[in-house]
């Protein structure tokens, strides 16, 4: 409405936020005005070389345009809404510190975002409890969607453009299990999406003629744990900040660097090669301080995450506390001698001076021997988290058919759109990206929506980027 222009947001739940405000919403960005005041240096180019270092698949076309967009477009505009940033954190596969953590996390940010809608008082435009069921067409252009409410009654919604931003589909087991082959033959796989991430989107870009692209390439978590109060057992939570844990697998055995367990850049691989693909974190009370569950069911600022950690602990069947360590390995079902063992070579380890675990290339420093209090234990699954591959669109967030064409009046953004033109990231994310690519490419897809109705008729169905009105995004007023 800042530009004149008047929309309808239709969203499925019941309040503003959706999976944002139930998340971290940390963003990678490279180059950032905090970065340069930590004296942390680094450059879009840096960043897209961390990125591709161990992979081919990642959109380079996209990951120039973000990176060197996201300053701007992204840390800029969230300072402006209000958001603060106090520190940059390193993440696995950066390297350097450029993994950008919001003040309040997502449900802060959301918050004040919501507070612009309301300034602006484009809050009642707004319409919630809707789910879009159908795609309006004349002939090759989208003119609007189809929509039921709770109690079932429909209505047609027409508009010049539609921007489709239903996130991904990891909340959803089936849909993780047929489109992901490395989850296809996991004895216990959970779904770790946010509670509208099933895949509706996708259904409707395709309906539309729309290509899907990479679906293959979901981001998967090596820390996820079913949640108790799911009675399907489908679904996980993600546990963390276990800074002195020891991960542990059926045999008893450290199988992986501990430290690279926050998300799943490498530690996925390492747990589903483990027999039963699953295993065992084990720490003790000084842990149990630190340790945090995220979960995309919990309202925000229900409860504070490390108080959902101990009430995980206390009712989930699959965590375990002992008065020893004996105790704990009978309770997992290990021989006592077995975890015992284990636990001594890692203290001995600890205790010899050395740097790093050879085995398994973990930092010593500062690392500190287990037994302090209680020994606790919480079994872990492969959890899927995030899908990198999604619907396929231009720079300006098109979506592009089949056939290689623009579909008119058609646009997706965020995790339906693999954070930016259908897989940004390509097979393995940088922390962060997923994030900062929802918010970029939400913004790139409104600007475009507003411009092509403004030149309506004019731009080509070609695709030719040199023509996209993206490429020119550093230079113009976000």
């Amino acid at each position: 409405m800042a530009a004149g222009i008047e929309f309808i947001g239709i969203d499925q739940d019941e309040s503003f936020g959706g999976t944002a405000a139930r998340g971290g919403l940390g963003c990678s960005i490279a180059g950032s005005p905090l970065q340069a005041r930590l004296g942390i240096s680094d450059s879009p180019e840096r960043a897209i070389r961390d990125l591709t270092a161990d992979q081919t698949e990642a959109d380079l076309d996209w990951a120039r345009l973000y990176y060197r967009s996201a300053s701007r477009w992204v840390y800029d505009w969230l300072v402006d809404l209000g958001v603060t940033f106090e520190t940059v954190l390193p993440s696995e596969g950066d390297s350097v510190p450029r993994f950008h953590l919001p003040h309040g996390l997502g449900a802060r940010v959301m918050a004040l975002a919501w507070e612009r809608f309301r300034t602006l008082g484009a809050d009642r435009n707004w319409r919630f409890g809707l789910t879009v069921t159908g795609m309006l067409k004349q002939g090759r252009s989208v003119t609007g969607v189809h929509v039921r409410d709770r109690t079932g009654v429909s209505q047609d919604i027409h508009g010049n453009a539609v921007i489709l931003a239903t996130g991904g589909f990891a909340g959803n087991l089936e849909q993780l299990r047929d489109l992901a082959p490395k989850f296809a033959d996991v004895p216990r796989l959970l779904a770790g999406g946010g509670p509208s991430a099933q895949g509706s989107g996708h259904e409707l870009a395709a309906q539309a003629g729309g290509y899907l692209t990479h679906l293959h390439n979901v981001y998967g978590y090596a820390n996820g744990t079913p949640d108790y109060t799911d009675p399907s057992g489908r679904r996980g939570v993600v546990v963390r900040n276990g800074t002195d844990w020891i991960w542990i697998n059926c045999h008893g055995q450290r199988f992986l660097n501990e430290d690279l367990t926050q998300a799943g850049r490498t530690a996925t691989s390492h747990l589903l090669q483990q027999d039963g693909a699953t295993c065992w974190a084990i720490f003790d009370d000084r842990v149990l301080n630190d340790l945090t569950v995220f979960d995309h069911y919990q309202q925000p600022g229900r409860e504070d995450r490390r108080h959902t950690a101990r009430r995980y602990l206390r009712y989930s069947p699959y965590a375990r506390t002992a008065s020893s360590c004996a105790a704990l390995a009978s309770c997992i079902g290990l021989a006592p001698e077995k975890l015992e063992d284990t636990i001594a070579g890692w203290h001995r380890l600890i205790a010899s001076g050395a740097s790093q675990d050879l085995l398994t290339g973990r930092s010593l420093t500062r690392i500190r021997p287990l037994g302090e209090g209680d020994w606790h234990a919480i079994q872990l699954f492969p959890l899927g988290r995030k899908t990198l591959g999604g619907v396929r669109t231009d720079l300006d967030c098109r979506v592009i058919s089949n056939a290689g064409e623009r579909i008119p009046g058609l646009y997706a953004a965020g995790e339906l759109a693999g954070f930016g033109g259908g897989h940004l990231s390509g097979a393995n994310s940088l922390e962060g990206l997923m994030a900062g690519g929802s918010l970029f490419s939400g913004r790139v897809a409104g600007r475009a929506a507003i411009v092509d109705a403004a030149m309506r008729g004019a731009a080509s169905t070609e695709l030719d980027p040199s023509r996209q009105v993206a490429r020119g995004i550093d230079a113009r007023d976000p």
